[in-house]
């Protein structure tokens, strides 16, 4: 449904496009990658090629009407959707939903604007807010409105949230029949949650975890941020109902869905819920760990604002002069290709020599060999480390040291290989402040925390299986690096080499014996 990913209700690029310039097709190329991560919980991919749409939403003039209405929703949507999500900032969130919804309905799209008004409600929803039901009650009447039962379903349950939210279930329920009917692309997980929590609220347990479990029927096909809300919400219920022990085994799942994919929405709700949870055992001392986790957390949400106003005069300049600068240059590179596009096709009609070649890399197999030859190559100019990032641009002596001796726990010391790191025991090896930390590596390496130790464990992965003497089960070889899923491994790999581990193994082993 709509907690905060990506809907199919008129967001997406199913449909032929007519690009007529280069921006044009830059635009839509980086709004629609954006998209296609954020359905991935891949957050800090999504958001670079969000902001690069954004910067030519607003600064380049070469963007045509047609390209800008298609495109423009996406991108409002696509950082509504970070900002709650990896920011923790309410207020752009709705900046951006309501900016996206608005010129939806300028242009007469009210799916795109039913879409955004949906996520906005959740943000109300996030904050327990009611007043979210103005929004709530408008996507239900474009629903009714336009005959159009997805979205009249969908208004129909974020009205149910927002009244229960208000205290009122009669009209809760009411509107929640309604949404069970036919909920459309509503997704049932939360539907189900609504209706446990419902339910409780009125004295009967047995049926509502019922609807709990039913929520809970298909965990790993949830996308993170409706995975913690259900967890957390039943975990809410399990403490509730003093069972205590079952209460801490649902919410670390939670926790760990919410670390391990960046989505921080209700990581400090989880912690705080850990800690009572154990204190209620009579476990102090986790109790303890799990309270000091939900204070630095907690730091971290109510700091952050903070921080960013202090941030933002100061920086709001230069990056709107980078911007202009990156997108200027980006769209003289693509004028070039095609230029060159445009010759080659010349060359093709005058010399057809190109045959073979359009065959061989058509060939996915040749492709495969091609990548594994390159990263063979740079395996044996290189140590089995993890790569190094440069320094020399850092501004400050301060950051200079820090990144210096994080570069040296990662390098000498592969602390990343320890499957529990985190921001907090990494600040606490290096006695820096863990937001400063953050900082430090968001701001001078232009990516999260988890991406920084992920880029270390995955190059450490390249370099073993570019020996073909290893024989390492690429389970254990996981393990080794740092991985506690083997699915994020997969995933994460295939992304930094373009094939999945066990071809590159195939292929590294090809080209050893082919040598020989």
């Amino acid at each position: 449904m709509f907690i905060l990913t990506v809907h199919g209700c008129g967001l997406t690029c199913d449909e032929e496009t007519s690009v007529s310039t280069a921006a044009d097709s830059l635009l839509l190329h980086n709004a629609y990658l954006g998209q296609n991560f954020l359905k991935e919980d891949l957050y800090d991919s999504a958001v670079v090629y969000l902001q690069k749409a954004e910067s030519l939403l607003q600064y380049s003039e070469a963007v045509s009407p047609e390209a800008m209405s298609e495109a423009a929703c996406v991108v409002y949507n696509g950082l509504g959707i970070y900002s709650v999500n990896c920011d923790m900032n309410y207020e752009n969130a709705v900046t951006y939903f309501l900016q996206g919804a608005r010129f939806a309905e300028s242009r007469g799209e009210w799916r795109k604007q039913a879409v955004l008004l949906s996520n906005l409600v959740l943000v109300y929803n996030i904050r327990k807010d009611p007043s979210g039901l103005e929004h709530a009650s408008e996507v239900y009447r474009i629903g009714l409105q336009h005959n159009d039962e997805e979205i009249s379903n969908t208004g129909a349950y974020l009205c149910a949230s927002m009244y229960f939210l208000e205290g009122d279930t009669d009209t809760a329920e009411e509107y929640l029949d309604i949404a069970v009917r036919s909920h459309g692309d509503t997704d049932s997980a939360l539907v189900h949650k609504l209706q446990a929590e419902i339910l409780y609220s009125k004295g009967q347990t047995e049926e509502a975890e019922r609807y709990f479990l039913r929520a809970l029927d298909n965990l790993d096909n949830l996308s993170a941020s409706t995975y913690t809300d259900v967890v957390s919400s039943y975990g809410d219920f399990l403490m509730a109902e003093n069972r205590y022990r079952e209460a801490v085994t649902i919410l670390k799942k939670g926790m760990e869905q919410a670390i391990t994919t960046g989505n921080r929405v209700r990581l400090f709700n989880i912690y705080h819920s850990l800690s009572d949870a154990h204190r209620k055992i009579g476990e102090y001392e986790m109790a303890l760990y799990w309270y000091e986790k939900f204070h630095d957390e907690s730091y971290d949400v109510f700091n952050i604002q903070m921080e960013r106003q202090i941030s933002t005069l100061n920086l709001r300049y230069e990056q709107e002069r980078h911007e202009r600068e990156v997108s200027q240059y980006q769209l003289q590179l693509l004028t070039r290709k095609r230029q060159s596009q445009l010759l080659l096709c010349i060359l093709i009609v005058l010399i057809p020599l190109t045959g073979s070649i359009w065959v061989m890399y058509r060939n996915k197999d040749r492709m495969y060999i091609q990548i594994a030859r390159q990263y063979k190559q740079m395996a044996d100019k290189m140590s089995a480390s993890s790569p190094k990032y440069a320094r020399s641009s850092l501004a400050e002596d301060r950051n200079d040291e820090i990144l210096r001796r994080l570069t040296d726990l990662m390098e000498k010391d592969r602390v990343y290989r320890r499957t529990d790191i985190t921001v907090e025991s990494l600040s606490e090896m290096l006695h820096v402040n863990r937001t400063y930390l953050s900082q430090v590596i968001n701001g001078q390496l232009g990516m999260s925390f988890n991406a920084y130790i992920n880029s270390y464990r995955i190059q450490e992965a390249v370099n073993v299986l570019s020996d073909p003497g290893s024989d390492m089960p690429l389970k254990a070889l996981a393990a080794s690096v740092g991985f506690n899923s083997l699915s994020l491994f997969y995933k994460l790999f295939r992304e930094k080499v373009g094939m999945p581990p066990a071809k590159f193994r195939e292929k590294i082993i090809f080209l050893s014996k082919e040598n020989n």
